[in-house]
């Protein structure tokens, strides 16, 4: 807000594997589950969780799946 103007904020953008496992883990899906459900590999799962928490600076998969649900992401 340099000269008292408004910035849109554009929000936090999530990619398909991102997206797929707040959706999974929403339904109760254990990560190697999830991996098996996306045709990821475990790794790979885990590598997008923590990208996932990182962008919505959250700590575990509740506090994302909550995040999701406030701020209606899916």
């Amino acid at each position: 807000m340099d000269k008292g103007e408004w910035i849109k904020d554009g929000g936090i953008i999530l990619n398909e594997t991102e997206r797929g496992i707040l959706q999974l883990s929403s339904q109760g899906y254990k990560m190697e589950d999830i991996a098996n459900k996306l045709c990821k590999s475990l790794d790979t799962i885990k590598s997008a969780k923590r990208r996932l928490f990182l962008k919505m600076n959250v700590s575990n998969l509740q506090e994302a799946v909550a995040y999701e649900e406030y701020y209606d992401l899916l």
